[in-house]
Parts: structure tokens; C-alpha cells; sequence
């Protein structure tokens, strides 16, 4: 049915939304029949959702299975027994809470016999509800994952959608590849870089790799954002980031002259591909490494790296992921030899999570993305309070350093 890029690996984990719900005045039994004609009739329109995971010699095929189509599972025979209360109190860590993240299964490096797609419901000890889509990340990102349950939830309201999710990858990247993006400005550009230069030196970063969640409110990003209108948001939030991340590892001893960040670069808003781009359901959000000096990151206001981080993307983004697509230069296999590893910090907070109600009557009162525990990877979304909830990867070392980073800590704080 539908083929990953010739030499796409297939080690990937599920990207899971989960919506909470604080009432329902429907069944669980109701509302997992709603959704099932929803899944329905969208998998009938996008069959690519109802097929299954299978690799060849070149990398990934979605294979069709008409027997095996997405089933709305019921989670627990039994209401979980936890209330939301008590999750927003202790922050969603999945640890506390095993019931109901213990869905979500981390990286499968076996893909074969997968689906696509897979949905659960579930009821909470207070009467709320729970509803979780998980998406491959073999056929979707988090933007594609939004627009399937999106197109779910409106087709819950007997909405039709617009048109079929699109997913023909290969038109996709011939659009690209014959695309001519803008000149880029060789001191912004990462994969300029001659990493020969700066060989890896004994930077020693202690401690197990944990998740927690980082809370940037939305006064907080109201006081960056005054900081320099000309900046955006995210660029601010992440300059923030990235300047802490840069004194961490300073000071657990890194003597490399540079620093590397990144993002996210959607290419629905670089290449115009077409009117229906906006409904791809492949990957289409590539990260970006982006590198600078120490002494920039560390020297410069925060309004500075914020440019820098806006500049770059807004003139990088296309070529690099060309040369990503390519698979002829892999710019992590080169930061990994530098002893400065890049931390990631992915803004996923326009996407419309929390405006789904899969025809419930309710708007969800909180929503959590789940991704695979990528190391160094920060994850944002929507709080829904005009914030952002960042889910991150991090050995407790740096988090004790983000703690402590003066900067930091007047603009964001630890939840759990």
C-alpha cells in the first residue's frame, strides 16, 4: 500500500495522544461505539490506517489487512483507579500512573504484523474519561497523529472530512527534491561544519535517563515574548532551552567551542506541495540540528539566540532536510562524536489537541503526547492556559543543572 523512504530503518515507537476528560455523561460502551464508526469510516476513506507494519529489503511497507482493521479496545474492565485530580496534582509521571500510560509501547525495533493505527478507552475511579489513538511513527509524526484524530473526532459528529488523509511519499519527496530552496548562509548552516576539528574530550554526564515534565506558564512566555516581539514564542522558549543546556554541559566539562541545539522543521509551511498538504500522514517534520558557538550562546542576551534560532530555520530547514532524505550526510552520527550531544526541543502547542471532544459534548481538560524516550529530546505542547507542558529525556544530572540555572528557573519549573 504505502512504502517508508528507500532505507527508512524501521525502529520506531508509537506517538500517543491521550485526551482526559473530567465528565461524560455517556457509557464507556457508548461512546467506544461512536468511535468505532468513526475509525470506521475514516479507515474506509485512508485505508493506509488499517493496514500493518512489514519490512523488506529496502526498509518499510504498510501491507492492507482486511481482516485485522482498527479496533476500539475498552482499557480495563474496571474503572482505572485514579482520578484526575490526583493526576494533575502529581503531574501525569507515568510511573505513578501504569494503567494508564502502560498502553503506549516504547521503540520495537520487530515492526512485522504492527498496525498502524490502535485506539483505547477508558473510564477513571472520578468518572472521567480517558480516550488514547497511538499512531506509528514508522507512518505518521506528531502532526500527522493530530490530523488523524482530528479527522476521527470530527467524523465521531458526523463531520465529514474534507478529503481522504494523504500519504503518496513519493510524489512528496520528488516535490522536494526538486524544489530549490534560498542560498544558505554557510555560518548558520550545520552541515558545514568540519567536525573533524573537534575531536569528543571526557565530558562525563552521570545518572539514569528520566522523564519528567518541565512547565514554561503562560505569563512566562508572555514576559519572553516581551523581551523581543520580533521573536517568536517558540524561538524564545527554546533560546531559553538551549542556553541552560549549554551551561549544564560546561560545566560536567565540555571543552567543545561549539553547542548544538534543534527543532522541528515542518515541511508543510516550506515547500509548496500542494492545497492538500495539510493532511499528509507520513513523517514530515524532520529535526533540524542547529549549532554556534559557545561563547555566542552563553555571551549573547537571550533575545540574540532567539534571532539566531529563527534565522536558522526560517533559511536551513528545506536543504537539510533534503540531505536528510538523502541519507548522505547524517548530521547525529556526526554531533555524536563531538562530546557535546544536542539536546532537541520540539514546540508541538498550535496543534489542535485540545479542541477534540470524539463526540462526547466535553472538551478535554487535559492533553498528553507521548513519544518514544528519545535521550536529549524535549517534547511541548499545549497546557491549555496558553503555556507549554514540555515532556523531556534527561540523566538527573542535567536536571539538578536546569534547577539550579538562575535563567531557567525564573521562567519554567519542574512539574514532576
Amino acid at each position: 500500500m504505502d512504502k517508508v523512504f528507500s532505507g527508512e530503518a524501521a525502529f520506531r515507537a508509537y506517538i500517543g495522544i491521550l485526551w482526559f476528560f473530567d465528565k461524560c455523561d455517556q457509557s464507556l460502551g457508548s461512546v467506544i461505539a461512536t468511535i468505532q464508526r468513526a475509525v470506521d469510516a475514516v479507515v474506509q476513506q485512508t485505508p493506509v490506517l488499517g493496514g500493518v507494519l512489514c519490512t523488506d529489503a529496502t526498509g518499510c511497507v504498510v501491507i492492507d489487512s482486511t481482516k485485522l482493521r482498527p479496533v476500539v479496545l475498552q482499557r480495563t474492565r474496571q474503572p482505572v483507579p485514579y482520578t484526575l485530580l490526583e493526576m494533575n496534582e502529581r503531574g501525569f509521571a507515568q510511573s505513578q500512573f501504569p494503567l494508564v500510560f502502560d498502553a503506549l509501547a516504547g521503540p520495537t525495533p520487530d515492526v512485522d504484523g504492527l498496525p498502524v493505527l490502535s485506539v483505547h478507552a477508558m473510564k477513571l475511579q472520578c468518572g472521567g474519561l480517558v480516550l488514547a489513538i497511538q499512531c506509528h511513527h514508522i507512518a505518521a509524526d506528531a502532526v500527522a497523529a493530530a490530523a488523524i484524530a482530528q479527522t476521527i473526532s470530527n467524523a465521531c459528529n458526523l463531520q465529514p472530512a474534507e478529503s481522504s488523509l494523504w500519504s503518496d511519499r513519493a510524489f512528496i519527496k520528488q516535490m522536494l527534491l526538486s524544489h530549490q530552496p534560498s542560498p544558505l548562509p554557510s555560518e548558520l548552516h550545520i552541515l558545514s561544519t568540519d567536525y573533524s576539528k573537534h575531536p569528543a574530550s571526557n565530558l562525563q554526564i552521570t545518572g539514569e535517563f528520566v522523564c519528567r515534565q518541565i512547565k514554561i506558564t503562560g505569563s512566562a512566555l508572555q514576559q519572553l515574548k516581551a523581551r523581543d516581539t520580533k521573536c517568536s514564542a517558540n524561538a524564545l522558549a527554546m533560546a531559553l532551552v538551549w542556553r541552560a543546556w549549554t551551561r549544564a554541559i560546561v560545566a560536567h566539562g565540555s571543552t567543545c567551542p561549539f553547542t548544538y541545539s534543534g527543532g522541528p522543521a515542518d515541511m508543510r509551511n516550506r515547500c509548496p506541495l500542494s492545497s492538500n498538504m495539510q493532511h499528509y500522514i507520513g513523517n514530515f517534520i524532520m529535526p533540524m540540528p542547529m549549532f554556534a558557538s559557545r561563547d555566542f550562546i552563553l555571551d549573547s542576551k537571550l533575545q540574540k539566540v532567539a534571532a539566531h534560532i529563527q534565522a536558522d530555520f526560517r533559511l536551513a530547514s528545506l536543504g537539510g532536510l533534503r540531505n536528510h532524505m538523502d541519507n548522505a550526510n547524517n548530521v547525529m552520527i556526526h554531533l555524536a562524536k563531538t562530546d557535546a550531544p544536542a539536546v532537541t526541543f520540539s514546540n508541538m502547542a498550535q496543534l489542535p489537541l485540545y479542541d477534540l471532544g470524539f463526540g462526547t459534548g466535553f472538551k478535554p481538560t487535559s492533553v498528553q503526547l507521548r513519544s518514544f524516550d528519545a535521550p536529549y529530546m524535549m517534547f511541548a505542547i499545549s497546557d491549555g492556559h496558553g503555556g507549554l507542558a514540555v515532556n523531556t529525556t534527561l540523566p538527573h544530572s542535567i536536571y539538578e543543572a536546569f534547577i539550579n540555572d538562575t535563567e531557567f528557573s525564573t521562567f519554567a519549573n519542574f512539574v514532576y
